[in-house]
């Protein structure tokens, strides 16, 4: 089984991935994991940072020229002189900078690195993306929240600063409910969302034992 998680910050997306890697033994994986460890592993000594973020762009662009690997570096490292702060630095490494470069450099990682079994993956945020994920078997779930609600669960995570107005949040704005597998509201309960979730785990579960 597959599931992929579309929505904006503050719908859920984690919360229902965890719940199904907790109850239903799915591995669970973000298309931003590469994004964290990037970030997390950066080296404080610049020519270290350097020959670290160009075996990075090796990872990440393994057919591409030489020159869009040094661009990958160099416009890194230029970001991580600039912005502190860990989300902006994600979101602009990921949007402005890696997907400019080549659209499909994180999905493409993302499929390369798939675990076999039953996966859910929590951070869909572009179209492209979700075609990818929808090719390779996942089912499609698009959360979305009333915008007072996803600013109060907003407000109370400590040292949130990442961009609102960034592309990475309106990836997918546009696409109608029927493109989607499913879409939720989650300002419901959250009792409510786990219970739907559940019949859905049970009922796919059902259909690959069939």
């Amino acid at each position: 089984m597959r599931i992929a998680f579309a929505g904006p910050r503050g719908t859920g997306k984690t919360t229902l991935a965890l719940h199904l890697a907790r109850n239903y033994e799915f591995a669970r994986r973000s298309l931003a994991s590469p994004l964290k460890q990037i970030i997390s592993g950066l080296p404080r000594d610049a020519q270290e940072r350097h020959r670290y973020l160009m075996e990075w762009a090796e990872e990440l662009y393994p057919d591409a020229p030489l020159a869009i690997r040094a661009k990958f570096a160099t416009q890194a490292a230029a970001l991580f002189r600039q912005e502190p702060d860990p989300g902006r630095r994600a979101q602009q490494l990921g949007t402005d900078i890696g997907r400019a470069l080549d659209s499909q450099v994180w999905i493409r990682y993302f499929l390369r690195h798939l675990p076999a079994g039953d996966v859910v993956c929590d951070d869909v945020r572009f179209e492209d993306e979700a075609e990818a994920l929808r090719e390779a078997g996942f089912i499609m779930i698009r959360l979305r929240a009333p915008a007072e609600a996803l600013a109060s669960r907003l407000a109370s995570r400590a040292g949130e600063r990442r961009d609102p107005g960034h592309p990475s949040e309106h990836g997918l704005e546009g696409l109608p409910d029927d493109y989607w597998d499913a879409a939720w509201d989650t300002s419901e309960p959250l009792e409510t969302t786990l219970s739907r979730l559940d019949r859905l785990a049970e009922w796919l579960s059902q259909r690959v034992a069939g």
